[in-house]
């Protein structure tokens, strides 16, 4: 009987053992995978990125997924459709933002991280201030503000159906882009959105 018992309770032990070593498994598998993906989805220039998304008051998730789709955090991009930066912006609009901002347009500060982080922030910004909808700024940010309000007008509201596969991609990818930063970096959710899912 007590060999029994015996036997009984080291096959408890055991199966307790391989459970346990599975979970610490699993736990460090997930560790050394988010490890990983944070190489893929990192966060340079996170000193300017942090400052100046606070004050533009957009989340730091929505400036990482801009740049990191838009250049990969190459400040030196320069893209054959003219775009240039870490936000990807042509001369034209960093000229137009530039300008309504009282600052110098001159198309070679696009290159200047600062300047680059500073005026995408901003221009977010006003995207959502406007659509107040991040489907709808990932939108203007993929097919420019024009089309956006000329759809809207036509269209009497936002209708991400009126996009071409391209644009729809995109928008897509960005908003993947901010969850996934938000999941590696739950630091960078907003204060209201973590108090909203507790």
């Amino acid at each position: 009987m007590g060999a029994e018992r015996k036997k009984k309770t080291f096959r408890t032990i055991a199966a307790l053992s391989v459970v346990l070593l599975s979970i610490a498994g699993g736990l460090l598998y997930s560790a050394i995978a988010g490890q990983a993906r944070k190489k893929d989805y990192p966060r340079p220039f996170a000193d300017t990125v942090s400052r100046e998304a606070a004050a533009a008051g957009i989340p730091e998730a929505a400036a990482y997924a801009a740049i990191k789709i838009s250049s990969e955090f190459d400040p030196a991009f320069s893209g054959e459709d003219g775009k240039r930066g870490l936000f990807g912006f042509t001369p034209e609009l960093f000229s137009e933002l530039a300008s309504q901002a009282g600052e110098s347009d001159d198309p070679r500060l696009l290159f200047d991280p600062e300047v680059s982080v500073r005026f995408g922030c901003r221009y977010l910004a006003s995207l959502y201030k406007d659509y107040l909808s991040w489907e709808a700024v990932w939108t203007a940010f993929a097919a420019g503000r024009d089309e956006v309000d000329a759809q809207i007008e036509t269209d009497g509201g936002f209708n991400p159906a009126s996009y071409g596969q391209t644009v729809r991609k995109k928008v897509k990818t960005l908003l993947e882009t901010v969850k996934i930063y938000e999941t590696l970096y739950p630091e960078l959710i907003p204060e209201e959105s973590r108090e909203r899912k507790e």
